[in-house]
């Protein structure tokens, strides 16, 4: 119900909720570094390319599908920019603040528990931050990852919820995107419970299906229709310059 009202006051509502969110969850992740740092083993990123290339390989094909290419979504945003010079400005600085926030988060979660305990649980970063002990008295401040983990999936379903409720819009025509929102996000919530039956489900889906799954909804679609936008900006300017 946040997300649909987010979505329904607009692009601007949502910009200024998310910066607000945003600064609270770089707070906390901060926060959450320095209390680890007594827990860190710098070796545990050592043997590197012990198996070879193709694990690495492997892991950049999973990275691009989720969460990299997921950003398409964002074109649905990018048509409130009053400048449109600043288009790539903005995707790619936000492209470099989350691969960079990724990054630093997973070497904080091998250098805490390994590679070993990092592969063998469905969220590292829970058991990393528990293993926070700090004079017994700062401890099991599991909490901070599930406020970070709140506030990026309310960030998420509002921005899927948009892209969403206006592509709907403009297959049917229709003449406002928000006469569609709360029936988009009561139908998402409702699909939601139906989509895995457990954990081990969506951890099996999101490792071994959805790179595959998701890669012509992510690079083929977007680009047969940036394709077909640029062929027809070109015919009109043909048909006004003729």
């Amino acid at each position: 119900m946040l997300s649909v009202i987010a979505v329904l006051n607009g692009i601007e509502t949502l910009g200024r909720s998310v910066r607000l969110l945003f600064n609270l969850c770089m707070v906390t992740i901060l926060i959450v570094l320095f209390l680890t740092i007594g827990r860190m083993e710098f070796d545990n990123i050592l043997p590197i390319l012990d198996r070879g290339w193709r694990p690495v390989w492997e892991g950049a094909f999973s990275a691009f599908s989720f969460p990299f290419a997921e950003s398409f979504l964002l074109t649905a945003i990018l048509g409130g920019v009053r400048d449109s010079k600043s288009f790539v400005r903005i995707f790619l600085f936000g492209l470099l603040i989350g691969g960079g926030l990724i990054l630093f988060i997973s070497f904080r979660n091998i250098f805490v528990l390994g590679t070993y305990t990092m592969s063998n649980v469905y969220f590292p970063s829970y058991a990393a931050v528990g293993r926070i002990n700090v004079g017994d008295f700062i401890q099991r401040i599991e909490g901070t990852v599930a406020i970070v983990f709140v506030i990026c999936v309310f960030v998420k379903f509002s921005v899927c919820l948009l892209a969403a409720s206006q592509g709907i819009a403009k297959l049917f025509r229709l003449n406002s995107y928000r006469s569609v929102v709360l029936q988009t996000g009561l139908l998402t919530t409702y699909l939601a419970y139906s989509l895995f039956d457990n954990i081990m489900d969506m951890e099996f889906f999101a490792i071994e299906i959805y790179h595959f799954y998701a890669f012509p909804f992510q690079v083929v679609f977007p680009v047969l229709l940036l394709l077909v936008a640029e062929i027809k900006v070109r015919l009109a300017r043909r048909a006004r310059s003729g």
